[in-house]
């Protein structure tokens, strides 16, 4: 009679998260490390950046009577508001700050544009030059496979600051409590107070400019047809008008703010802001310890 023995072997069961991380734990070490060398290589190249702002608040108008002067004012500006609604100074103010028009004020100011355009400027030779780039005629050459246009280089002007404008100065504005706060961060802290207070003051110029030339043009108008106005409910009207337009060419030629006026000073803060020492090792240093952990997780066992 023959016996067939069957004799079952267990495979091994497959080990636990744990104790593969137990027996490759070199590899979340060794990501851990490699994050933390990561992160300080880019902290010691990165560029530190400081932060300005200032907040302001809108400048109060006694008296009613102020909605027609400033709606036309609106339309000048380009600003679209509701409909049946007025634009008010302080909101031409803050849609201003990063307009065409200022940045063409700004870009007067010689020491203002090197400071922002710093690696344009050749200080030696005194005049713009091409940054230099390792990466330049990678970018030229997809444009040209793809058929696009490669742009001829310029030195900045008003178009090329509206740009930086745009990316580095930031609108913050709560119309609940009426206050705005503008704010931009540069790696000199007195070029970021520099830059902040040459748009307050030339957007609030701006502003009162506008007003004030509009508000001299409907004087002249009115002065010149009240005497013409026989019916004495039209000169009523065409009176009280000229008197609103006599308050506006008032309040734009008075020396204080004219649409915003400013809460306290422009202020930088004490220490940079970007990059963060703590946050960067903290963020590199858990992602390589993640890498590692998966790595040793996903790492075959062997027998």
């Amino acid at each position: 009679m023959n016996i067939v023995e069957v004799i079952e072997i267990e495979t091994p069961a497959a080990p636990s998260l744990a104790m593969r991380l137990r027996r490759n734990w070199m590899w979340p070490a060794g990501g851990l490390v490699a994050g933390g060398v990561a992160a300080l290589l880019y902290l010691n190249f990165a560029t530190y950046e400081y932060a300005a702002s200032y907040r302001v608040t809108p400048v109060r108008s006694d008296g009613p009577g102020l909605s027609s002067s400033l709606s036309s004012l609106a339309a000048v500006a380009g600003v679209s508001v509701g409909r049946g609604d007025a634009a008010k100074p302080f909101t031409l103010y803050l849609n201003l700050l990063k307009s065409r028009d200022v940045a063409a004020l700004l870009a007067r100011d010689r020491s203002l544009m090197r400071s922002a355009f710093n690696s344009s400027w050749d200080e030696r030779a005194k005049q713009w030059r091409q940054p230099p780039s390792k990466t330049r005629w990678l970018k030229n050459l997809v444009r040209g496979l793809a058929g696009a246009p490669i742009p001829a280089w310029t030195p900045p002007d008003a178009a090329r600051l509206q740009l930086y404008l745009q990316d580095h100065v930031s609108v913050s504005d709560d119309q609940r409590n009426a206050i705005a706060t503008i704010s931009t961060t540069n790696e000199d802290p007195k070029f970021a107070i520099k830059l902040l207070d040459a748009l307050d003051r030339q957007s609030d110029k701006l502003v009162r400019d506008r007003a004030l030339a509009r508000a001299e043009a409907a004087i002249a108008y009115l002065k010149a047809t009240l005497p013409t106005v026989t019916l004495a409910e039209h000169r009523l009207a065409l009176a009280d008008s000229l008197g609103e337009q006599e308050r506006v060419r008032m309040m734009s030629m008075a020396s204080s703010s004219f649409a915003a006026e400013q809460l306290g000073a422009i202020v930088a803060s004490p220490e940079p802001v970007t990059p963060n020492p703590f946050l960067t090792i903290a963020a590199l240093g858990g992602l390589g310890l993640l890498s590692g952990a998966l790595v040793a997780i996903n790492r075959k066992v062997r027998r």
